[in-house]
This record gives structure tokens, sequence and C-alpha cells, in this order.
């Protein structure tokens, strides 16, 4: 199951969306489409994908993977090879509103709601291991889309994702993937006795399966606060060539920042996950909390040094392994593994929604300001806040499971 969500995310995640922008200038050049008209498509993308999310946590529940997974997949090709024959913008638009419901399904919800049933130890690391070929996929094929593209065209190019993407994801959908270990008389892998280190007081977590019934607890609330900050923290990626050139350095050191994040992002999930088997969710979170702080303080007290900029670009990429890795392993911490799907799909809406929030709240905050240092500061404030709400999510936890004990007895 492990090596078959790496191949889905390397495939998926990696090639078919991670690497999609090298085809946008080809586009543009040929097409004469703005930047910011064809990179519409990816906004619509996203809200597809946040629109869907309910649905597809409630059917990657019910039914089984496969009969689940396998149309999402087919569609997701689909829509990406369909690409390949368009020349107007509204057939991109609408092609991505079919590409995002399929990802819904298949990039940040799959692999760790699979993978959470199938491994009872390691499962921080079984769950960065399978997030960080989504990573490997991006660094692998933007260079690869890059020769195929001035070598056939950006139109072969796109078939050529496609069939790569197809050739990672349709075997594994159709015949490999299973939800859960029973479904098919196995047990999932564990060492000895060995449980998820996730809930560090090792009691019981109240089990609340009505949707109404989670909404009332204060927990959740936290928990989804946490979640957006994260979220926001992880979209100064995109503004890090703007912000090598607004301190009068060249945009080749802001290639350099961001594919240090990058690699730190790579890093981090392998990290994370090994380390969230060892220590708990709580300890791991706030070490990458501090990672990000430490890396973007980097960032501000060395601006004139491109190489700690670097330095510190690599740091905050941590923030961005916080949520595909870290945020599934604290929903374990948290709450009873009844909701872990409805959860993670709350989870995965604010992360999504929150992106494009941020990204436009920090242009706002260059705009007015002028620069990004109220950016960098406001990103500090706030994972000082998400500190201290993680400390009091499990404070509240403790306080539930009090609760409880007392009515029992």
């Amino acid at each position: 199951m492990l090596i078959a969500c790496c191949f889905i995310q390397f495939g998926g995640l990696g090639v078919l969306s991670n690497s999609i922008g090298v085809f946008f200038p080809p586009i543009c050049a040929n097409l004469g489409f703005t930047t910011a008209q064809i990179s519409f498509h990816i906004t619509i993308r996203g809200l597809a994908t946040v629109a869907a999310l309910p649905l597809a946590g409630m059917m990657l529940t019910k039914y089984r993977s496969r009969y689940v997974l396998t149309p999402a997949a087919l569609l997701l090709v689909c829509s990406i090879g369909s690409m390949s024959f368009f020349s107007e913008l509204w057939q991109w638009y609408i092609a991505s509103v079919f590409y995002g419901i399929a990802g819904a399904f298949l990039f940040l919800m799959m692999s760790p709601l699979i993978l959470t049933n199938w491994f009872k130890s390691k499962t921080g690391f079984a769950v960065g291991v399978a997030m960080a070929f989504s990573g490997l996929g991006g660094i692998v094929m933007n260079p690869v889309g890059s020769v195929l593209i001035d070598q056939f065209g950006w139109r072969t190019a796109y078939l050529i994702f496609a069939g790569i993407g197809a050739l990672c994801i349709l075997p594994f959908t159709a015949f490999v993937l299973e939800r859960r270990p029973e479904d098919i008389g196995e047990q999932p892998y564990s060492e000895g006795n060995d449980g998820l280190p996730a809930a560090d007081d090792g009691k019981k977590i109240p089990n609340r399966r009505r949707p109404s019934e989670l909404a009332g607890r204060p927990v959740l609330w936290v928990f989804l606060a946490i979640v957006m900050i994260v979220a926001f923290e992880t979209v100064f990626i995109y503004h890090f060539p703007g912000y090598a050139l607004s301190i009068g350095l060249s945009t080749t050191v802001g290639s350099a920042m961001s594919s240090a994040s990058m690699a730190g992002n790579l890093i981090g999930k392998f990290g994370l996950g090994w380390l969230n088997d060892r220590l708990n969710a709580k300890r791991t979170f706030m070490l990458g909390i501090l990672l990000t702080m430490l890396g973007i303080a980097i960032i501000q007290a060395f601006w004139r040094s491109p190489i700690m900029l670097t330095i510190g670009s690599g740091l905050y990429g941590v923030c961005m392994a916080l949520t595909s890795v870290s945020v599934p392993m604290l929903i374990l911490g948290l709450f009873n593994q009844s909701v872990y799907a409805t959860v993670l799909s709350l989870a995965t809406m604010m992360t999504s929604a929150m992106g494009g929030i941020g990204t436009a709240l920090i242009g706002l905050t260059y705009d007015v300001s002028g620069g990004y240092t109220a950016a960098f500061w406001l990103a500090q404030a706030l994972c000082g806040i998400c500190a201290i709400l993680l400390l009091a999510a499990f404070a509240l936890k403790r306080m539930e499971i009090q609760k409880i004990g007392r009515t029992l007895h």
C-alpha cells in the first residue's frame, strides 16, 4: 500500500499538478494569453477541489477505494490530456473543474487516510514517505517537462504527461489499493504492541461520530485555526522571487530561495514523519513551527547574504511538510480514528482555501507597505499564536477526557 501511495503521489500531485507551470510560457507565446489568464485555471482547480472535498471524504470511507479512485484517476488523466487540443481559455477553465474534483479524491486526503489504516506502527514515516513523492515528482518532472516542450511542443508534452500520470496511478487504483486491511482479510502493520504515538497521554479520546457532535468540541475549532495558520505560512514560497527583487537582489537569488524551500519541504516530510513515530504529534508539530520561525528570522536578519537567505528558506520549507504530514498525524492525536476522514477533509479544505487567501493577503501587504517586512513579522506572530493554540488543543483534549471520566464514575 505504501508503494502504491508513493506512485500515485508521484504521478498525480507531482507530475500532473506540481509540474504544470512549465506549460504556461509556451501556451502564452503560442496563443497570446497573459500569464494571469492561463494561471487562473489553477485557481478554478483549487476552488473545485475545496468544493468536492466533503464528497471525497464521504465516498472514500463508504466505498471500496478502487471503485472511487479509479474513476477519479481517469477523470484526472483525461482532463490533462484534453488540454493538448485546447485553443480557448474557457476550455482550460472547464477542464480545471473536472481536474479539481478528481484531485479532491487523489491528492491530499487519499494517502493519509489509507496509510493510517494500514500502519499502526511507523505511521508518520509511511505518510511522510508517500507525501514526499509528490515533491520528488515536481523536482524531476519540471526539467523533464521543459525538455519535452522544447523537443515536441507543448501539445504533445501534455499527452506525454497524461500518459506518465496514467501509468503511475491507474494500475494501483484499479488493482492494489484497499482502504482497510480488514477488507481483504489482512492485518495492519504493527511492531509488537506498539500503537500510534500521536495521542501523547494514551487515554481514550472522546468518540463523536456525528458532525453536529464533532462541531461542538472546542478542540476542533482550535485545530482548524492551527491548520489555517500553517497554510498561510506556506504561501511565502510564491513571493520569494519578488522579495529578492524588492531588496535589490536578482531573480536568481529568489529562485534559489524557492528551490531551497522545496528541498526543505522534501526533507521535512521524511524527517517529521520519522520524528512523529519517535516523539508524538504535539512535539513534532511544535518542532516544525520553531524551525519555520527560525527560517523566517534568518531571512529577516541576513537579507544581504544570498547564502543565508537560501539557508533560511530551506528551514522555512518545513512548514509545507507540516500541512501534508504533521496535520494528518495531529488529527490522530486529537481525535478518534472513527472521525479521521471527516476532520481530514475539513483540514484539507482549510489548507486549500487559505492558500489562495494568504497569497493575496501577502500581496496586499506588499502593496500597502512597499515591502515584505510587515508580512514576515505577521508570519512570525502567527507562528507564535500557532504554538500557543497547539498547547491549548491538547489541554482541551485532556479536559474532555477528564470530564468523561468523572461522568462515568
